[in-house]
């Protein structure tokens, strides 16, 4: 898929309630072509029924890109995506069920409690996996990024105002409200952050730099109506 939509119907009662496309292919979906690529996958379920997809593994390229499980009054609406892999500096995900009954899997191993910062859930969390494989928001949080101390694993959350007291290392960084991260002269080093509070996130700096480091793969990421600002003292951000 680049840069279209594919909805998977079951809710035509002509199609079959599982497996719409062959989960038996060699082929497994393939999302982007570059970095202008990216597309939307959708799971319109049928009310009452039982449905389910398989996917012979998940491949991001490139682009922004969308899996959506609308389950539709269905008894079960399961997209079994398999594994996952990513090629360098390639597609982002996020991921989304409309009701509980909903369910997106995969196979894919976690990198500190996440799939990744390049994968998201319903464009407010970090997405993560339960134990049986089932693609959710993460739950629970490291906790609020304090101004020193932080662990390079950590995937903090920001609901205040931050002065930062010494250069930080984390995972992530959600920005849940509208307020300002001063670094001041000291620098952060992470290897992705989220907007998601209607507003505008601002990150000031007197020097220090913010990103995941230079050659490695820095992922920023906002929902709508969601923006960064960086004024005057314009941090780098490598």
């Amino acid at each position: 898929m680049n840069g279209g939509t594919l909805t998977l119907d079951y809710a035509n009662a002509t199609t079959p309630a599982n497996g719409i496309i062959n989960g038996a292919s060699a082929s497994p979906l393939f999302f982007g072509s570059g970095i202008a690529g990216g597309g939307t996958l959708i799971a319109l379920g049928k009310a009452t029924a039982t449905c389910s997809q398989t996917f012979n593994g998940l491949t991001l390229s490139g682009g922004g890109n969308t899996i959506s499980n609308n389950v539709n009054g269905a008894t079960s609406d399961t997209i079994a995506l398999g594994s996952i892999t990513r090629t360098a500096y390639g597609g982002n995900v996020d991921f989304g069920n409309s009701a509980a009954a909903g369910s997106i899997t995969t196979t894919a191993a976690h990198t500190s409690n996440i799939l990744g910062p390049w994968a998201t859930y319903l464009g407010s969390d970090w997405a993560a996996t339960n134990g049986s494989g089932q693609i959710i928001a993460l739950s629970p949080y490291t906790g609020a990024l304090p101004t020193t101390g932080s662990s390079a694993s950590g995937n903090y959350t920001m609901g205040a105002n931050i002065n930062l007291a010494a250069s930080e290392s984390a995972n992530t960084l959600k920005i849940s409200t509208a307020n300002t991260l001063a670094m001041g002269s000291f620098s952060f080093t992470v290897n992705g952050i989220m907007a998601t509070a209607a507003g505008t996130a601002t990150v000031t700096s007197g020097g220090g730099t913010i990103g995941a480091g230079a050659g490695n793969e820095f992922v920023v990421s906002s929902r709508a109506a969601a923006r960064y600002h960086c004024p005057s003292a314009l941090p780098q951000w490598v």
